[in-house]
């Protein structure tokens, strides 16, 4: 029904965004700065788990040394997904209508028409902007058009495969497309409401966020998306941040402790997975994990 290479697009949006989603925590735990973090616990042999960002930017995407050692002396290395074709393709068909609806009957005219606007900045015609649900268009729009397609994660990814390491990935794609779709039409809509209303300032957000990443400070990165929430409704950023941040969080903790009993792993997840009392590493300390910043 569409053509592969929509298919192929809105994949890697689907998967870039959900990775980098870890949005609207509160600031309750914060951890000291850093983005690559030694995962001890005695008889084990340490593992690391490195925050990363989802940005074309070279200050991302040439590696640090001391990130770049970790990851390559690693017997294993874990993302929060591993896309092959099949499933890639199943998720970016899920952002699409399939009953017979289309975009401009489940909105009202001014968001159709702000929505059918805004794509156009990532050459997306308003053909297949009607065919699309609410959710996946607010998951492109909330993302920087893509360039080179070289974020981070995929640098990682395919550095890991030339080196032969072990592939693990901690969900599997359709559960994090559930995160989204599985929300109500109705919230879905106040989603991309809330996106088209802040559209115009979607760049310098980005901005913000990419030099705070550039800092390594956790709290600096909560306090920016602190700002972040006030511009969705309360009620619904309450459930987007339950699914979209809170579940995952305990889900990969639950599948990395594998890993991590076997040691000298590399975990790769979105930097904003890691603060805050539900984040991974306070997790992981309640597990009796000794987590120390050594980046």
């Amino acid at each position: 029904m569409y053509p592969r290479q929509v298919i192929r697009f809105f994949a890697f949006f689907l998967f870039i965004f959900l990775a980098a989603c870890a949005t609207l925590t509160p600031k309750e735990v914060i951890t000291s700065p850093g983005l690559l973090w030694l995962i001890e616990k005695p008889g084990v042999q340490p593992s690391y788990i490195f925050g990363t960002i989802h940005s074309e930017d070279p200050r991302v995407t040439t590696i640090p040394d001391r990130v770049y050692s970790a990851f390559s002396a690693a017997d294993s290395v874990a993302f929060e997904i591993l896309l092959d074709n099949k499933s890639s393709q199943e998720a970016a068909r899920a952002m699409f209508f399939t009953d017979g609806r289309e975009l401009k009957s489940v909105v009202d005219r001014k968001t159709y028409s702000q929505a059918v606007d805004a794509m156009k900045h990532n050459k997306i015609d308003e053909g297949i902007v009607n065919m699309m649900k609410p959710w996946a268009i607010f998951v492109t729009l909330n993302l920087p058009v893509q360039k080179t397609g070289l974020f981070l994660d995929v640098i990682l990814f395919n550095e890991a495969k030339k080196k032969n390491k072990e592939l693990i990935g901690l969900e599997e794609i359709m559960e994090q497309v559930d995160a989204l779709a599985g929300m109500s039409d109705a919230d879905q809509i106040v989603l991309l409401k809330s996106t088209l209303q802040e559209y115009e300032k979607n760049s310098d957000f980005m901005d913000k966020l990419l030099d705070v990443y550039l800092s390594r400070d956790l709290e600096k990165i909560l306090t920016l998306y602190e700002k972040y929430q006030l511009t969705i409704e309360p009620r619904v950023a309450k459930i987007f941040n339950q699914r979209i941040l809170i579940a995952r969080n305990y889900r990969m903790l639950e599948r990395m402790q594998i890993l991590l009993e076997k040691g000298n792993s590399f975990v790769a997840v979105g930097a904003l997975h890691l603060p805050g009392d539900e984040g991974i590493l306070n997790l992981l300390r309640l597990q009796h994990y000794q987590v120390t910043s050594v980046y």
